[in-house]
């Protein structure tokens, strides 16, 4: 059986590794009164009721388990209950629930969506006490797709800034430093609202290291960045000025504390606050290496925290490939996860699986043995419908025949394009999970 058939069958183990309905069956369950969530024992009373709110790619499917657990037990015990609640998920990303209402809003650009997402999430936050439990479900994506914003800033401006920073190579880490200082939910400021109801975040982590306050913003963390922080990332990826004004002064009027800061640690808001990673990257990765082992390959972690530039990375990574292929490496996989960025200066079609998969291509023409399969795990990447890409040494080399010219394309940011043509791009359609990029780097002399 041939690389590339394997390279697919470990990136399909992984998307069945981080199902997010499988996640929470996991991690929550009803014993008694108490509702065992992770580690945590959470006493429910007569007076207790439980809200659901949350946001993100995979929330819908966290929010179906959520109701199963909860109501298949309402004979047993009638405290389970679900009183109500809201999660917003991307476009497509709905899935039927009975006491949850799903709602779809914009991603990876929030819209007028989003803002009625934010507020409704925001009513079921305000009307909690400290008797009730807010269970808040939230996976990749959420930043885009609940928001409630400042009085004087509005919709276009956010879109423009986020739009701008993101094509201006932004990370998520910056990108998410800006959006918590342009948002009263953002931040930790949820858990502000919610305050003294207790709350519980469950966390499907799309963010490289798991840094709770990035994902999604960290709406249940506190929030240790600031508006200096944030004033910074602009004048670092928007030299040119074209962030709409009232941004660089809104975040001006915050350094100098004219503006109500996001809440830190120690905040008494956190006090009755549990935030639980429920699956992540390194549960990619496991998954990864348990199903290579499997098919016969010895396996070596790179990281699973994979960053910069798409098309260097894919570089290094051909580089070290090439180097345990020389040192006689019989039948080897790599693997990395992670989150690259791409500096958008072309009009193509793609994302960062596919650049750095175009970049890898390059970089391998003509090298037998080595096998390399970029995607991300929410059957998404950039601007295309594909998820990602494979490639080996004889990539470059078809597509001279059909014609193509590949660093062109790269230059282009065209690697959808690209892949396309040669019949070699992943298209799994939305995966319902989203737990950063994976890359699979599979090498056999025998192939």
């Amino acid at each position: 059986m041939s690389t590339q058939v394997h390279a697919k069958q470990i990136y399909q183990a992984v998307l069945e590794a981080v199902d997010p309905y499988e996640a929470i069956q996991s991690h929550l369950q009803i014993e008694g009164n108490n509702l065992i969530i992770g580690k945590l024992s959470v006493s429910l009373t007569d007076k207790s009721r439980i809200f659901v709110v949350g946001a993100g790619k995979a929330s819908a499917y966290m929010a179906q388990a959520v109701e199963n657990i909860l109501e298949d037990r309402l004979s047993c015990n009638e405290r389970s209950r679900i009183a109500g609640g809201i999660v917003s998920v991307k476009d497509g990303h709905s899935k039927p629930t009975q006491r949850i209402t799903i709602k779809e809003a914009s991603h990876p650009q929030l819209d007028r969506r989003s803002l009625a997402n934010g507020e409704q999430i925001l009513k079921y936050c305000q009307q909690a006490t400290a008797e009730d439990l807010i269970l808040c479900l939230i996976s990749g994506g959420g930043s885009a797709l609940m928001e409630v914003l400042p009085f004087g800033i509005n919709l276009e401006d956010l879109q423009a800034t986020t739009q701008i920073l993101m094509h201006q190579g932004a990370d998520i880490v910056a990108l998410n430093t800006v959006r918590k200082h342009l948002s009263l939910i953002k931040g930790g400021q949820l858990a502000r609202w919610a305050y003294p109801a207790r709350v519980c975040g469950l966390i499907l982590s799309d963010v490289v290291g798991d840094d709770l306050s990035a994902i999604a913003s960290g709406v249940t963390v506190p929030d240790p960045t600031t508006f200096a922080d944030a004033l910074q990332v602009l004048q670092q990826f928007d030299r040119e000025r074209q962030v709409p004004t009232k941004i660089w002064d809104y975040f001006q009027q915050g350094v100098q504390n004219q503006l109500p800061e996001t809440p830190k640690p120690g905040d008494r808001v956190f006090e009755k606050v549990y935030n639980l990673v429920i699956a992540s990257n390194q549960l990619a990765i496991d998954s990864a290496a348990y199903q290579a082992q499997e098919l016969g390959y010895q396996v070596e972690i790179l990281t699973t925290s994979l960053t910069g530039e798409a098309r260097l990375v894919a570089q290094e990574m051909v580089a070290i490939a090439r180097s345990k292929q020389q040192l006689g490496a019989q039948k080897l996989c790599l693997l990395a996860g992670g989150e690259t960025t791409v500096t958008v200066t072309g009009k193509g079609i793609g994302g960062r699986n596919q650049e750095l998969a175009l970049a890898a291509a390059i970089a391998l023409e003509g090298v037998d043995g080595i096998t390399i399969l970029s995607a991300a795990t929410d059957g998404g990447d950039g601007n295309s419908d594909a998820t990602g890409a494979i490639l080996d040494g004889y990539t470059v080399i078809r597509a001279r025949e059909l014609g193509l010219n590949p660093q062109q394309m790269l230059e282009n940011n065209d690697s959808g394009s690209f892949f396309a043509r040669l019949g070699d791009r992943i298209v799994t359609g939305a995966t319902f999970t989203n737990v950063n990029d994976l890359v699979i780097v599979l090498l056999d002399t025998n192939s």
